[in-house]
């Protein structure tokens, strides 16, 4: 019956499925084109912005003239990348989640909480950022990548001398395979064995050296930053989204791979020793000795094969609709080895100046890239001549000089010996440079309009300061900051709203169990199952033209006014309450640079008032208990004397008997002396010792 249902289903479908040739050959002409795009048209242009940016030669130097480089575009992204990273650093909250329902905001401020923190913390967050603005300055684009990592990792552990109780405990672990057991006898042991008790003797025992092979599942997420040349995409791509084909192309070991899960011949049929990229520049640029350090590796584990995870929207069944697939291929021929639907794509890309309607755009670099090479120009062409003003070139008749060697000699106060006057004449070349001093501040000038950073904003033009008002400093560092903060608001927008959604959704499906988690100094349970999918991402990062000094200023006021409010009307007030005066103290302190502001104050959420004191007791309660405290006393005088009389009658009634014990071997004495017989006192002596009645 089941079989009748697939058969009807298949007929009613629209189009024909896709079989497997069919498929793989549709993803390998995505996966090729999307290749092409990058090795031979993006690499070319970022390699060429990569090298500008460290400073390389340019390939038209020319021997016995100036090879000097301007370094416009390190400088430019010098000044332009700390102060994104102050932007997205400042704050112990890069991103906030809001609740769609009224009834999920402590979720929301729990994943808040949670997102951060595995952001910054466990996933390295800095770096990361770091990582993806330096690459979208200088390169364009920079792409960050969010997973749930389930691989296992595996270690090889060795260990020398183990008794045979060790080995079992060691073996007897979960994650644990032994790959090697060794054993040997106890060279501290005596030879002719251990004798027991029994007389028998035991052999000497053994010693082990182990060899073992520890699996452990550390399943987490991971966020990293993509190199800009792993990253490939369809060449009309609009955004990550809008995209016929967008993947991450990289080469892994074969280990990585069996690791995986991939069947290790299949991995191995696919391996070769061909380098990394060998034909990226982009790759060979940012990695120039790498060329040819693969081909003599023949260790099977270590062979190189690239692996390309791809996304990609196919109507696979022939529905009449395109599903997103999960696409993973092997090899140089892109043989698919595995493909799942899907319902997001991990990558999150950063532009600083995109282009509308696609997902590149320009960085910093292309902004100052012709700037640098008219200065590259200029600044050679002023040495040149400087050098040609010092050392100047000379014109010598070949005919009155016996010795053109004294004229090759370049030593100071040489002497040149000649025949006639004026055999040897300096060919006078004047120094121009002056001349250019117009064109350079231009240049300096154009690239701080395009840039949006100048000296004077930063401080570093004495002459600005000491000649400019503080309020028209102030208008120039505004101004300088409004191209970093449209960057900023770029990447918040377009990157990092993703990033922290992804991050979100990954906790959502495949965390399995509540853990534990150190937030603000406390550890608090945080269980991602009970989250729902509707959730906003909010900003909460200050975007704005005004100046930290302004912000702390105004919320310096603001907290003044919160104080007044609760001491007025109580801290549950109708315009403030402790809540508010919190978050106002968090944001002053997170202004001015400590992230953590728990170590300064606590969240009165969180205070836990201690218990009410007693009732005060009436005063019929209080005549009671005194009443009652007279007769406790009374009782208690009447219960020591007792104690005493009955102490007394036992000291009393031991005193005798000692007066009679001593009485008893007096007489007994006596009556042996008397006569002449032996009286058994040990018998006297047992019967006087009966048990005593207690009293």
């Amino acid at each position: 019956m089941q079989t009748e249902t697939t058969l009807d289903l298949e007929e009613g479908l629209p189009f024909e499925p896709m079989d497997d040739i069919d498929f793989e050959g549709f993803v390998g002409s995505l996966i090729s084109e999307a290749v092409d795009y990058q090795d031979n048209e993006l690499s070319a242009v970022r390699s060429d912005l990569a090298d500008r940016y460290h400073g390389r030669f340019y390939g038209d130097e020319s021997d016995g003239r100036s090879q000097v480089r301007d370094r416009s575009i390190h400088t430019a992204v010098g000044q332009v990348l700390p102060a994104l990273l102050r932007v997205f650093t400042g704050s112990e909250r890069l991103l906030e989640f809001q609740a769609q329902d009224p009834g999920d905001v402590g979720l929301a401020e729990q994943a808040t909480d949670i997102v951060n923190h595995i952001f910054q913390e466990e996933c390295d967050g800095f770096k990361v950022l770091a990582d993806a603005f330096k690459d979208s300055l200088v390169k364009r684009m920079g792409v960050v990548k969010y997973y749930w990592d389930d691989t296992p990792e595996i270690k090889v552990e060795a260990f020398t001398a183990l008794t045979e109780q060790q080995v079992q405990v060691l073996l007897g672990e979960d994650d644990v395979e032994a790959i090697n057991v060794r054993a040997y006898p106890d060279p501290d042991a005596p030879e002719e064995g251990i004798p027991l008790p029994d007389g028998t003797v035991q052999p000497p025992p053994n010693l082990h050296d182990v060899s073992i092979r520890r699996v452990t599942s550390k399943a987490k997420i991971r966020v990293e930053a993509v190199p800009p040349e792993e990253f490939i995409y369809s060449r009309d791509a609009k955004s990550v989204e809008e995209s016929d084909f967008i993947g991450h192309r990289s080469y892994k070991t074969v280990s990585e791979l069996v690791a995986m899960g991939y069947d290790r011949d299949l991995v191995e049929s696919l391996s070769g020793t061909d380098d990394k990229f060998a034909i990226n520049t982009e790759y060979l640029s940012r990695h120039p000795n790498s060329t040819g350090r693969r081909n003599n590796n023949v260790e099977p584990g270590s062979r190189l094969v690239q692996y390309i995870e791809g996304y990609c929207r196919i109507d696979r069944n022939g529905d009449g609709h395109s599903e997103l697939l999960r696409v993973c291929s092997m090899g140089n021929g892109y043989e698919v080895v595995h493909d799942e639907p899907c319902n997001e794509i991990p990558f999150a890309v950063f532009v600083p100046d995109p282009e509308p309607h696609s997902i590149e755009g320009l960085g910093i670099a292309d902004l100052v890239q012709d700037l640098q090479r008219i200065r590259t120009v200029i600044m050679r062409n002023t040495l040149d001549s400087l050098a040609m003003s010092i050392h100047p070139k000379t014109v010598v008749l070949e005919n009155a000089i016996p010795e053109m060697d004294d004229v090759l000699n370049s030593e100071i106060g040489s002497i040149i010996r000649a025949r006639q006057p004026g055999a040897v004449q300096p060919l006078s070349t004047p120094f121009i440079g002056n001349q250019i001093l117009g064109v350079w501040d231009w240049l300096r000038t154009e690239e701080e309009r395009r840039t949006g950073v100048t000296q004077a904003s930063q401080g570093l033009d004495a002459s600005h300061l000491q000649s400019t008002t503080a309020q028209a400093v102030d208008l120039m560092s505004r101004s300088s900051m409004a191209r970093v903060e449209i960057i900023a608001r770029q990447f918040t927008e377009r990157g990092l709203k993703r990033v922290f959604k992804g991050i979100y959704d990954l906790l959502r499906r495949h965390q399995e169990k509540s853990r534990m988690v150190r937030l603000r100094g406390e550890y608090v349970p945080i269980d991602p199952r009970s989250w729902t999918s509707q959730m906003d991402v909010k900003v909460s990062m200050p975007l704005s033209g005004v100046s930290d000094a302004e912000r702390m200023a105004y919320l310096t006021g603001v907290i003044q006014q919160q104080k007044e409010f609760i001491a007025q009307m109580g801290p549950d007030g109708p315009l403030a309450n402790l809540g508010n005066l919190y978050t106002s103290l968090t944001k002053m302190a997170e202004l001015a640079g400590y992230q953590d502001s728990g170590q300064f104050f606590r969240d009165p959420a969180t205070f836990q008032p201690p218990p009410p004191p007693p009732p005060q007791p009436t005063p019929e309660e209080v005549f009671r208990q005194a009443q009652t405290e007279q007769i406790q006393a009374e009782l208690a005088i009447k219960q020591a004397e007792l104690d005493l009389k009955r102490q007394s009658m036992l000291m009393d009634d031991d005193r005798k008997r000692d007066e009679m014990e001593a009485d008893l071997k007096l007489k007994a004495k006596e009556l042996e002396q008397k006569y002449k017989t032996e009286i058994d006192e040990q018998a006297i002596q047992d019967s006087m010792n009966t048990p005593r009645t207690p009293v």
